[in-house]
């Protein structure tokens, strides 16, 4: 039994916590390990494979996937751009030609102009799908909690009808 204050606990009071095991310091996952693979899966797989429901979120986090996965190939291709458009920059200014390296500014303005809301837009689809993720995982985790009625702590108090009387009393 542990207590999670920093600071004991009172006498008689007992917070009892399951642990997990301690992994060893060598024990570090890569993606080359099945394990890994399978806790991955035994982790998103309920999220992600459950039966489709307008009121809990599903069709909303399906959709937000599908609208992140093309906003990255969006912002991938934007950045490729970015980088041709970058080399086209630094060859107009290295043979001195004037007209190619402002024709090579607009186009860069240009494709910045582009990319600069698809980002934000990705983040933002991204951290909303990750709130989702979260709202969901808490639910489902108090729902687990709750309907097989798992103990994860119990607290025992023992012997606070002494300590109260002693207190009341000014002994002890």
């Amino acid at each position: 039994c542990i207590s999670p204050a920093l600071e004991p606990c009172p006498a008689g009071v007992r917070l009892c916590v399951i642990m997990p095991p301690k992994l060893s310091e060598d024990a570090s996952y890569t993606l080359f390990q099945r394990s890994f693979w399978r806790k991955l899966y035994a982790l998103a797989a309920p999220f992600w494979f459950r039966p489709i429901r307008r009121d809990d979120g599903s069709m909303l986090a399906i959709g937000l996937l599908g609208i992140l996965l093309v906003l990255i190939f969006a912002t991938t291709g934007l950045l490729v751009k970015l980088n041709y458009q970058q080399g086209e920059f630094f060859t107009a200014l290295s043979n001195k030609e004037e007209d190619r390296f402002w024709a090579a500014v607009w186009v860069y303005a240009g494709i910045i102009v582009v990319a600069v809301p698809i980002l934000a837009l990705k983040e933002y689809v991204l951290q909303r799908l990750a709130v989702l993720w979260r709202e969901w995982m808490t639910d489902h985790l108090l729902k687990l909690y709750f309907c097989r009625r798992r103990a994860f702590f119990r607290l025992s108090v023992g012997g606070m009808e002494e300590k109260s009387a002693d207190g009341v009393s000014g002994e002890g």
